[in-house]
């Protein structure tokens, strides 16, 4: 049943990634990862993207739709 939550989250989580992969100097990309890992964030780099993919993983379902909105 965890599998099955995690699977449908996939293509959100990946969105985003995408996202804030191809627009990293955008807002919306900053505003996530600020809201996500750390709310003194200056730039967007490649390790924060990695810590990101890890956040979004186990974050709350709840959490990633917030994001998808803001990307979105």
């Amino acid at each position: 049943m965890e599998g099955s939550h995690l699977d449908g989250r996939t293509p959100h989580i990946e969105q985003i990634l995408d996202f804030v992969r191809n627009h990293p100097e955008s807002y919306a990309s900053l505003a996530v990862c600020r809201r996500a890992l750390d709310r003194g964030l200056d730039a967007v780099t490649p390790e924060t993207l990695k810590r990101l993919a890890g956040h979004l993983e186990q974050a709350p379902t709840e959490e990633v739709e917030a994001y998808l909105d803001i990307v979105g």
